[in-house]
């Protein structure tokens, strides 16, 4: 018998600006692993199958931040994003909202790439910001068929999202 999880995890970030200039870059390193998780998919599945028990992720944006116009700080980035995550066994679990044909399926490992760029205005004056931005999602999912007893890929389509909006500050 093992217990739920037994994780050890791992994170760190760092940022650095040139003040002058406004130049920018920061970045995250992280992951975690359960070493149960193994376990919890022979619990699952008959027969054994190999499983990724760690998640991990990097992720970089670097832009310039300055006051061109006056009103307050104007920021322009771009970003990107790796995860990759281990197996998961919630899509073979009851009372996750999956449609039934995902009853026997598996998540072995998947991973995602995001990138994107956007601005953000500051307005002292309103202490408010801003902000549009634009985000490419593409992911990659490896399944497990327990039913089947095969190995299989979702077939998932990039996507894209827009974001825009105001935040203010008080």
């Amino acid at each position: 018998a093992h217990p739920d999880v037994d994780c050890h995890a791992v994170g760190m970030s760092a940022s650095i600006m040139h003040m002058p200039t406004g130049l920018f870059v920061s970045g995250s390193y992280g992951w975690v692993e359960d070493d149960n998780r193994q376990a919890l998919f022979d619990a699952a599945l008959n027969p054994d199958i190999d499983v990724d028990d760690r998640d991990k992720h990097w992720y970089v944006v670097a832009g310039i931040e300055k006051n061109f116009f006056g009103i307050g700080n104007t920021t322009i980035y771009g970003e990107y994003f790796r995860g990759e995550a281990g197996a998961a066994i919630v899509s073979g679990s009851s009372g996750t909202g999956l449609p039934k044909t995902f009853k026997d399926l598996y998540i072995t490992d998947s991973e995602v790439d995001i990138w994107g760029f956007g601005l953000v205005q500051t307005i002292d004056a309103a202490a408010m910001d801003l902000y549009v931005g634009y985000r490419n999602f593409s992911p990659d999912v490896r399944t497990y068929d327990s039913k089947n007893r095969r190995h299989g890929k979702l077939d998932l389509e990039d996507f894209q999202a827009v974001m825009a909006g105001a935040l203010i500050k008080f």
